[in-house]
């Protein structure tokens, strides 16, 4: 590593070390101090019954969304389902089976 940052590059021909020094690493900036939430997109589509499927689980929306493609988001502690950028139902639960939520005027369980 020590030879690769302090060669001359061939395109730049500056020393990668010596320009980072230089010019970059004081636009740095710091880490935030709360690590940023990993979620995992999916487009689903509502099932007749008013659930969409998701890793072998299955989730409750709003009825008059059957039919409809909607957008789900997965952390690793809640899914969320979006129809035209909205919120339409939430679940805390990730777990492999049938996951309701209560009537669904109310978007969290």
């Amino acid at each position: 590593m020590h030879e690769a940052s302090t060669r001359t590059h061939g395109t730049t021909r500056e020393v990668p070390l010596k320009r980072f020094e230089d010019a970059e690493q004081a636009l740095l900036q710091p880490l935030p101090d709360v690590p940023p939430e990993l979620a995992t997109w999916a487009r689903v589509k509502v099932h007749r019954d008013a659930h969409v499927q998701f890793e072998r689980a299955y989730y409750s929306v709003p009825f008059r969304l059957a039919g409809k493609d909607l957008w789900l988001k997965a952390t690793a502690t809640m899914v969320q389902l979006y129809y035209e950028h909205e919120l339409s139902a939430s679940h805390v639960e990730v777990r492999p089976g049938f996951v309701k939520n209560p009537p669904h005027p109310g978007l969290s369980c």
